[in-house]
């Protein structure tokens, strides 16, 4: 076990990333620190994407009548 306070802090390269994670449909992730890659068991970080979903169900139109 590496201590950061003499050792630094370690910068996970992008490439480096572990995308064997529990995916979501519309989101991807990405783990830099978890139980499989450091043996973390109360810690996960890393990157999620979230993917921009286009809404093609328009609200009903309400029609008001005045009397």
């Amino acid at each position: 076990m590496t201590d950061w306070k003499h050792d630094g802090v370690r910068v996970i390269p992008a490439g480096s990333l572990d995308t064997n994670t529990a995916q979501t449909p519309g989101m991807n992730r990405a783990a830099a620190i978890n139980f499989a890659r450091v043996g973390a068991q109360k810690l996960w970080a890393g990157t999620v994407t979230i993917h921009a979903q286009r809404q093609d169900r328009r609200a009903p139109s309400r029609r008001i009548s005045r009397a």
